[in-house]
C-alpha cells in the first residue's frame, strides 16, 4: 500500500462572488503513478541501448502497470519480464499486459536471470532490500528504479549501491545528486 493519501482539488468561486465549490478532485495517487511512469519512461528513452528489444520490471502492482504502459511507447520491446514476490500475481499480470498491449509478457520466479537476459530493467517495488546485486546487471544494461526516488538510505532502496549508483543517478534535487557517491 502507498504512503501518499491525497487528492488534487481545483476551487473555483460562482459568478458574482457568492459561495466557493469544488470543480475537479482527482486522485493523486493515479496522477503521481503517470507521472512516474512517463518520468521513467523519458528517462529510458534518453538512456537505453539503441537496440533494447527485452525489458525486466521487477513489481506488478499499479506503478509496474503504468510503467509498461508507458515503456511500450518508447522502447521497440520484443518481450517483457515481469517479476513479483507472488509468482501467481505475476502470471496474472503478464497476462492482463500481454492481452492489453500486445506485447510478449512473461513471469519468471528468478529476476535474476531475465535481467541479465534484457537490455533495460525497472523496479516498481518498495522493498527494503536489495532485489538485485552487481551479479544480477549485465554490462551495458540501464537500470532505472522509479523508488530509489524516494529512498533515504540504503535500506530502502530497490538494488545494492554499487550496481545503481554506477549505473543510473535518480534525485528530485540537484543538491541531492551532488551527495550521491560515484564508482
Amino acid at each position: 500500500m502507498s504512503g501518499i493519501i491525497a487528492s488534487i482539488q481545483e476551487w473555483a468561486s460562482e459568478l458574482g462572488g457568492v459561495g466557493l465549490f469544488v470543480i475537479a478532485l482527482l486522485d493523486s495517487m493515479e496522477i503521481t503513478s503517470l507521472r512516474t511512469a512517463a518520468t521513467t519512461a523519458a528517462a529510458v528513452q534518453a538512456l537505453a541501448p539503441a537496440e533494447a528489444r527485452v525489458l525486466t520490471l521487477a513489481g506488478c502492482g499499479a506503478q509496474g502497470a503504468a510503467h509498461l504502459r508507458a515503456l511500450v511507447r518508447v522502447l521497440r520491446l520484443e518481450r517483457a519480464w515481469v517479476h513479483a514476490l507472488d509468482p501467481a500475481r505475476a502470471r496474472r499480470f503478464a497476462q492482463e499486459m500481454t492481452g492489453e498491449l500486445g506485447l510478449a509478457v512473461e513471469a519468471t520466479a528468478d529476476l535474476a536471470d531475465a535481467t541479465r537476459r534484457s537490455q533495460v530493467c525497472v523496479t516498481c517495488t518498495p522493498s527494503r532490500t536489495p532485489i538485485l546485486s552487481r551479479g544480477d546487471v549485465a554490462p551495458g544494461t540501464l537500470v532505472a528504479a522509479p523508488c530509489i526516488v524516494r529512498a533515504t538510505s540504503p535500506a530502502t532502496r530497490s538494488g545494492d549501491s554499487p550496481p545503481m549508483t554506477r549505473r543510473c543517478i535518480s534525485s528530485r534535487s540537484s543538491a541531492h545528486a551532488a551527495d550521491v557517491p560515484r564508482t
